[in-house]
């Protein structure tokens, strides 16, 4: 065996485990972090609602005295939920979490 390959080899058996300890310790250290991390994973529009209301949110304006719903309208339009639903997000960021969206099937 060279002289080259015998040091290359004790280098390799050397950084190795240094870098197996330094992967270690950064997993470590990522997985203490997240546990102080708030995070919400947003997953549809009810749910997104109803945990903005638990940490406390009250939408701006009170729903006014509704006629009999008569379809196909009862009052509500998709511009109206998307305004409300973005108020609840501003509103959860505002408490400290992240928010993130992670694929899957939607909520029911």
């Amino acid at each position: 065996m060279s002289y080259e390959l015998e040091i290359f080899l004790k280098f390799l058996g050397w950084m190795i485990p240094a870098i197996a300890l330094w992967g270690f310790l950064d997993w470590i250290g990522r997985r203490e972090r997240a546990k102080d991390e708030k995070v919400f994973v947003y997953e549809c529009f009810g749910e997104t609602i109803l945990f903005a209301e638990s940490l406390g949110f009250v939408e701006d304006e009170p729903e006014p005295e509704r006629p009999p719903r008569v379809f196909p309208y009862d009052g509500w339009s998709a511009s109206m939920a998307d305004g409300l639903e973005e108020d609840a997000l501003d509103f959860i960021e505002s408490k400290g979490f992240r928010i993130i969206q992670e694929e899957g099937p939607p909520c029911s």
